[in-house]
């Protein structure tokens, strides 16, 4: 699972990404490794040294394991109820999902958020790729149609995490 380090006020996964590593979830996170491309997600395991990434990321050593990523958690500035996100607006995110989506082994990207960054519409072209879920402190709201029958198809409700 494909995880992320926050940056000032984003949405912070790690208590999430900590509970996941001690149920035997094995995390990545992403790294930059070239302006334009899409992120590459390593190894990291709670503990682990990072790195300084550009743009103010913190970045994991390991070895790339992108192929092996099948969720990620990603982090946004706001979003809408049809799952585009606003981010820093460098576009790795976009590029990423949307190599991702091609891997046959992907399922979601779950957007992480505070109630109070939803918004009526955030702007999108054609190169931004909308968001599966998007998990706030208050609701998991699924933005692409579950199958019927799988996991998280009683969503869009008040849940508890911790």
């Amino acid at each position: 699972m494909g995880g992320y380090w926050p940056i000032g006020d984003e949405f912070d996964p790690r208590p999430l990404m900590l509970r996941l590593a001690s149920q035997g979830v094995g995390l990545a996170l992403p790294a930059i490794t070239e302006k334009g491309a899409p992120l590459a997600f390593r190894s990291w395991r709670p503990g682990a040294a990072l790195k300084q990434g550009p743009l103010g990321t913190s970045e994991p050593e390991g070895p790339v394991c992108t192929d092996a990523v099948t969720m990620i958690l990603v982090p946004l500035l706001a979003f809408d109820r049809r799952g585009q996100r606003l981010g820093y607006g460098g576009g790795y995110y976009d590029r990423t999902l949307a190599m991702l989506r091609h891997s046959p082994g992907f399922h979601h990207a779950i957007g992480l958020g505070f109630a109070a960054q939803r918004v009526a519409e955030v702007p999108s072209g054609p190169m931004d790729a909308p968001l599966d879920a998007i998990l706030t402190e208050q609701t998991l709201l699924w933005i692409k149609p579950v199958q019927k029958g799988a996991p998280g198809q009683a969503a869009n409700r008040p849940i508890k995490l911790f």
